[in-house]
């Protein structure tokens, strides 16, 4: 890892961006742009991060550009000799100039997909999560609960109100459950929630950490490994590879990572909450959506969705069908809450789908 300032950059290096200082004024640079935050896509700089942080990197990067540009041309004050020009770059030299040019590829390409879709089980069907308004008050609370107990008939479901199921809700996320950027992220999803709109929600903290957690780097790890693999074994033409074929290049069965550390779970270290955000992510997707080859070399990039259902079903809070085992949330006044809030039928507040798109370059030669 090198810290450099962001101006300091050239053009290559941009593409090894790992993360920012607290000012954006310098940058911390991965060893492979597999852990960068930035990639290319048809000449333009991509960058993963809020608004500020995307738009400094963007314009140091045209800076960069524009100064190597100059550079090259021997560009100066009046009279001055031409600068020399500098050798070309790693990146340049592993885009080898040749004639020959790949063919036509058709983008994008399905390289990954979960059983799972967004939102739905393996056979097509609504996930139970994603179910709301379909329960009555009888019903909820004669659903046992951890330790022998019927905890939801405590309360007098036909007279209680949203907004103190809301209140359990929000302090039970603030208090046992996030920490940092993703307590505001949570809270922002709690918020999303109790608007009862449904659709899909997305935040670049998130997205972040779930790009830094350590159970994506491994998913990651395998995918870029295995369609670099499954490239160079056909020639260089992605097109020529079928799903099957994408698939076995990642070796056993490829499952889109889970957040089950306790740092994910409770407070942590500085950012715990991806247990509440996302947990397991319900549904992954790989996409190959930049492709080029010149030579035997190649580069492109791809895009990995992870999507979870932000919503609760019966075992989160009761038996599960197939075991019988309750999990320990249901002594929480909060999932209670929560609970209620999404299957009562007189609230009936809309779970949603919550969306992480993660961008990854690859970059490699044929044999």
């Amino acid at each position: 890892m090198t810290v450099k300032r962001l101006d300091d950059l050239k053009p290559d290096e941009f593409l090894f961006i790992r993360s920012a200082s607290a000012d954006g004024r310098s940058v911390l640079l991965a060893d492979s742009p597999a852990s960068s935050c930035c990639s290319l896509a048809h000449g333009q700089l991509e960058v993963q991060g809020d608004r500020s942080f995307s738009q400094n990197v963007r314009t140091a990067y045209e800076r960069a550009k524009l100064s190597d540009k100059v550079a090259q041309a021997g560009g100066g004050s009046f009279g001055s000799a031409p600068a020399q020009a500098e050798p070309p770059s790693a990146l340049a030299q592993q885009m080898k100039a040749d004639t020959t040019s790949a063919t036509a590829v058709r983008l994008p390409i399905l390289v990954y997909q979960s059983p799972k879709l967004p939102g739905k089980n393996a056979d097509g069907t609504m996930a139970a999560d994603m179910t709301f308004g379909d329960m009555t008050a009888e019903q909820i609370q004669a659903i046992p609960t951890v330790w022998d107990t019927r905890l939801f008939a405590l309360q007098d479901l036909d007279k209680s109100r949203a907004n103190y199921h809301f209140m359990n809700l929000r302090t039970m996320a603030t208090t046992l459950f996030s920490a940092g950027t993703l307590q505001m992220v949570i809270l922002a999803m709690i918020h999303k929630f109790e608007k009862s709109e449904g659709g899909e929600f997305r935040h670049p903290d998130l997205e972040r950490a779930v790009r830094a957690h350590p159970n994506t780097r491994k998913f990651s790890d395998v995918l870029i490994e295995g369609v670099k693999r499954s490239i160079e074994e056909h020639a260089g033409e992605p097109n020529n590879i079928s799903f099957n074929e994408w698939k076995k290049s990642y070796g056993e069965e490829l499952f889109p990572p889970a957040f089950h550390t306790f740092s994910d779970k409770y407070l942590g270290w500085v950012n715990g909450g991806l247990t509440m955000a996302i947990n397991d992510v319900w549904s992954g997707r790989a996409e190959l959506v930049a492709y080029e080859r010149s030579g035997r070399s190649y580069k492109g990039r791809l895009k990995v969705t992870f999507t979870d259902n932000f919503g609760l079903d019966l075992p989160d809070v009761g038996p599960d069908p197939d075991t019988g085992i309750i999990k320990p949330y249901s002594g929480l006044v909060g999932f209670r809450s929560w609970f209620v809030l999404q299957h009562l039928n007189r609230f009936a507040y809309k779970p949603f789908l919550t969306v992480v798109e993660l961008y990854y370059p690859i970059q490699g030669e044929l044999p």
